[in-house]
């Protein structure tokens, strides 16, 4: 059985494949086609009576017409003829690709041992420079040690000057500087022993913080406090919110004092800044009347979460007053910013006390003309001006002597 033209048809493309790795081709020519197929021109083989009678005497054979080739035959003999042409052929053509691929290998070769050769130049500069920066490091410290050595001689030699000076001066400045010496060391100690006195004349148990300092109507005060005397004016609120921001820094939880010996009120806005401290004040903050709270100090006292006074200290509480001037609208802004005030002071007092803020302007008249309305604690804590009445007070905190003069300045 011949090979047929499309069975080479398939054989071609692995032929060409195999000429382009340079792999031999007879795998290509080696099938069942070529296995079956035998070359026209080989000769027949003897008989057996041909190849065991040597001894007979030749005979002329009679010449036998050739045989003629089948039409497969010769198809097969053009097939491996086409066949052994395109192996040829994928051979030149893989020459021919190798010899021009040649050049550009050699040209990629160059070029990778020109990228070895810099990365080799690179890295040696990378190391001398390295080596460069070490060295130059290596100097400077050099000179800085030199530098402080340097430094460090002239600084002792300095002192040694300074000391040399000192010793010329003569002993007189010394002697004045021990003698100074001593008469502050003198007046330190007089300063202490005064302190012992006062605190040694005084035999009482330490400061305590009671939560609740009113026990049996005796109040205790301790040394968490602030006073509140006089006229409210520039700086009182800085005074006494500075103290209850301290005080809240040394302990959250103590009762803070604020103490009213006497104050006829004063700025609104300084007494709000007060009442807003006080009421932001994590550490509950008490405030304590004695003699008289007016005005801006009485809503102080009323807006108090805890409030004390004597009973026959006097609180008074009326309309805020204003100097209005300019034209009439100017009066007329002015008098909207008074009622604004009044809303956000007189407004609480009156809520605590049940009524409105009307009802308790007419009840300010109605026990004064003035509208100045006056009482006694004892009846100011029925009207809620005030929470409790106390017939003591201590004042734990005072343990020196007092230094103030009789009469205000």
């Amino acid at each position: 059985m011949t090979p047929t033209r499309s069975g080479l048809s398939r054989l071609f493309p692995a032929a060409v494949l195999l000429a382009a790795l340079g792999l031999p081709m007879t795998a290509c020519a080696q099938g069942p086609a070529a296995a079956e197929a035998q070359p026209a021109d080989q000769p027949v083989a003897q008989t057996t009576e041909q190849a065991g009678d040597s001894t007979a005497p030749a005979e002329q054979p009679e010449a036998k017409p050739k045989k003629e080739k089948t039409p497969e035959e010769l198809a097969a003999e053009k097939d491996q003829e086409e066949l052994k042409k395109l192996q040829r052929e994928a051979q030149v053509r893989a020459a021919k690709l190798a010899s021009e691929l040649a050049p550009l290998m050699e040209q990629k070769q160059r070029l990778e041992a020109e990228l070895a050769l810099l990365a080799a130049k690179q890295q040696s500069e990378q190391a001398r420079a390295k080596f460069n920066k070490e060295k130059a490091d290596f100097e400077m410290q050099l000179e800085l040690a030199k530098l402080n050595r340097e430094l460090q001689a002239m600084t002792v030699k300095s002192q040694l000057d300074k000391l040399k000076q000192a010793e010329q001066v003569g002993e007189l400045g010394t002697e004045n500087a021990k003698l100074a010496a001593q008469a502050a060391l003198l007046q330190a100690e007089l300063a202490l022993l005064q302190t012992q006195r006062s605190a040694a004349s005084i035999d009482k148990d330490p400061i305590t913080y009671p939560q609740k300092p009113l026990a049996d109507g005796v109040l205790t005060i301790s040394d968490r406090r602030i006073p509140l005397n006089g006229a409210i004016g520039g700086g009182t609120a800085d005074y006494v919110t500075e103290r209850i921001h301290y005080y809240n820094n040394l302990d959250p939880k103590a009762p803070i004092f604020i103490v009213i010996d006497a104050s006829p009120g004063g700025s609104v806005m300084e007494g709000f800044r007060i009442v807003t401290a006080m009421q932001n004040s994590e550490a509950p903050v008490h405030v304590v009347v004695k003699s008289f709270a007016a005005s801006m100090a009485a809503v102080i006292t009323t807006l108090a979460e805890e409030s004390y006074a004597y009973p026959n200290a006097v609180i008074l509480h009326h309309q805020m007053s204003s100097s209005m001037r300019g034209n009439l609208t100017q009066q007329k802004e002015s008098l909207e910013e008074g009622m604004e005030w009044s809303n956000r002071l007189a407004v609480p007092v009156a809520k605590k006390m049940g009524v409105t803020y009307d009802d308790f302007v007419k009840q300010m008249y109605k026990n004064n003309s003035d509208g100045d309305w006056a009482e006694f604690a004892d009846k100011a804590q029925k009207l809620k001006w005030v929470n409790h009445i106390v017939t003591e007070i201590n004042e734990t905190a005072l343990v020196t002597a007092p230094t103030g003069r009789r009469y205000a300045e």
